[in-house]
């Protein structure tokens, strides 16, 4: 019955994504968000970094609960003048960074609770080339998370 359970939203998902609708919530079965890093994949894209391909970034380090963690990553964000959280959950946080000139950069935050740390995608919403910025971004980002 979770297998099926499952399946039965996961088309629901798909529906909703494919007509624009929201689903209302997950299962209490269904898979936690750190079971899906590979919508953390960066595309064949130079203006994209994230912390779970060779090449990338390691992820962020937290010590205490999810919480805490999610505190301390809040509290960083702040730092950011041009960071705005656009989306959280229990286990993932979606910010923008908007640039002075309007572009705008998507990073995705998710937390894994065994490993105490938090993966992270940063990538341009538009165009090929950020010229290292999305990269330079989650140094900083890293740097003030780990103070």
């Amino acid at each position: 019955a979770p297998q099926r359970r499952r399946h039965a939203l996961t088309l629901a998902a798909s529906a909703a994504l494919l007509t624009g609708c929201a689903v209302s919530q997950a299962p209490a079965d269904a898979p936690t968000a750190v079971n899906d890093l590979a919508r953390l994949e960066c595309p064949v894209t130079p203006n994209c970094v994230n912390s779970v391909a060779a090449g990338g970034l390691p992820p962020l380090r937290y010590a205490g609960t999810v919480e805490q963690g999610m505190a301390q990553l809040r509290a960083t964000l702040a730092a950011f003048e041009e960071a705005r959280i656009e989306s959280a959950d229990a286990l993932t946080l979606t910010a923008v960074f908007t640039t002075r000139i309007g572009f705008r950069d998507e990073v995705v935050f998710v937390f894994d609770p065994a490993g105490q740390q938090i993966h992270f995608r940063s990538r341009s919403l538009l165009g090929l080339y950020d010229l290292g910025t999305n990269r330079s971004r989650m140094v900083a980002v890293s740097e003030r998370f780990a103070r």
